[in-house]
């Protein structure tokens, strides 16, 4: 997967979840199969490694993104970017 390019071939319009907030500040798409469902993000990670001694942004400090499906406390959470390899936890979701 190309981040740039992961959402190139969605037909975005009929795949875009409208924001229940007044001033969203990303965009959320959604898509599925018989085997999955898939989400896609578009937003932006302003954490500038500029601001830290070492020039790492730290885990705590990177995006996070939860997603929550069913019952309340079971969540997959994944972060992103900020120059760090994607981490993930929570459970696979299998029919």
């Amino acid at each position: 997967m190309t981040p740039t390019l992961a959402l190139k071939d969605w037909d975005r319009e009929r795949a875009f979840v409208s924001p229940t907030s007044e001033f969203p500040l990303a965009d959320l798409y959604i898509s599925w199969s018989e085997k999955a469902i898939y989400l896609g993000l578009y937003s932006q990670d302003i954490v500038e490694d500029a601001y830290y001694q070492d020039k790492i942004v730290p885990e705590v400090d990177r995006a996070e993104w939860i997603v929550s499906v069913g019952k309340p406390g079971i969540a997959i959470r994944a972060r992103i970017d900020a120059g760090q390899n994607p981490s993930s936890t929570g459970r696979k979701c299998e029919s």
